[in-house]
């Protein structure tokens, strides 16, 4: 889901402004996921809106802040001018703020195999972002879209923390708040809005994308801590650069093709790292529920998705 997301959010951008984009997205994200709310709360279905926010606050406040109205607008703006393909490749740049602050701030174990991964990313992401034209060494848009992975990595962080049950709440939440205070923004400043099929499209691609998305990557911060997350999340900007070489036609670059193979390395060593072994011990909640047997997380991550672990 996110992986299509850039090349459609690069599509949309060019009948809309990036604030107003980001502002339909976030709304449809959390629209979308109330509707879905209400309709299983009026069949009786578990999962409806019930929820306290008690320890959560500060949490949420911070992950509205960061990933619902930061990141998407600095996204948004360098992707405006920005090929897709790079853009989606530079999202890889997600996974080491991920981890940065997992380690630093949130002090999760980062052992060397992942170091060593996260270095091969930084330096895809590096070689990627060159531009010998540009009076810094770099292209603007590519400093943009590293930026809003600074962003979207501490939020990350942030929704790993969020302790409500159900994650399409926080999806809620986030989606409202942060589109209702981008949409005063944009009227305070006086972005036009697009037409209706652009709204109603951007509505849409935001309730599939960042709506559900978010649901599973909140799922899987809880299971696999946020620095594992991000090294499965990885394979997104993957599925991004190819159908944005398929819609837009554009053609894959030298530094493309050179960094290509050291995010794919990159990626290999932390998916084989969380992967390997006969399973993982796992701490926290979900950790005392199987008192600390050593479980596969991807048979964990299923368990918790189909809701038979709480």
């Amino acid at each position: 889901m996110f992986g299509i997301a850039t090349p459609v959010i690069k599509l949309l951008l060019s009948f809309s402004h990036p604030l107003a984009l980001a502002t339909f997205l976030y709304l449809g994200a959390g629209a979308g996921i109330l509707v879905f709310s209400l309709l299983k709360s009026s069949r009786n279905m578990p999962g409806g809106i019930s929820f306290s926010l008690k320890g959560s606050s500060r949490w949420l406040t911070g992950t509205i802040l960061t990933g619902g109205i930061v990141a998407p607008v600095i996204q948004f703006t360098a992707l405006s001018v920005t090929p897709a393909a790079t853009a989606a490749l530079l999202l890889n740049f997600e996974i080491i703020a991920t981890a940065g602050f997992a380690w630093g701030i949130f002090h999760e174990r980062v052992n060397r195999n992942l170091l060593f991964a996260l270095i091969l990313v930084l330096a895809g992401s590096l070689l990627l972002s060159w531009d010998i034209g540009s009076v810094w060494g770099f292209s603007l848009g590519s400093i943009g879209i590293i930026c809003s992975c600074l962003f979207w990595g501490l939020d990350n962080n942030l929704m790993g923390k969020i302790r409500i049950d159900d994650p399409s709440i926080i999806v809620l939440i986030k989606g409202l708040a942060g589109g209702c205070i981008l949409f005063l923004v944009m009227l305070v400043i006086r972005i036009p809005l697009p037409g209706q099929e652009i709204i109603l499209a951007t509505m849409l691609t935001g309730f599939f994308t960042f709506g559900f998305g978010l649901i599973f990557l909140i799922k899987s911060l809880r299971l696999l801590g946020a620095a594992r997350t991000g090294a499965y999340f990885a394979t997104a900007p993957f599925i991004g650069a190819v159908s944005s070489l398929i819609l837009f036609w554009e053609s894959p670059g030298l530094q493309i093709l050179l960094s290509i193979p050291l995010f794919a390395a990159g990626v290999m060593s932390l998916v084989s790292e969380g992967t390997g072994g006969s399973g993982c011990f796992l701490h926290g909640p979900v950790g005392r529920i199987f008192n600390h047997r050593p479980i596969s997380k991807f048979r964990i991550l299923l368990l918790q998705i189909s809701g038979n672990v709480s």
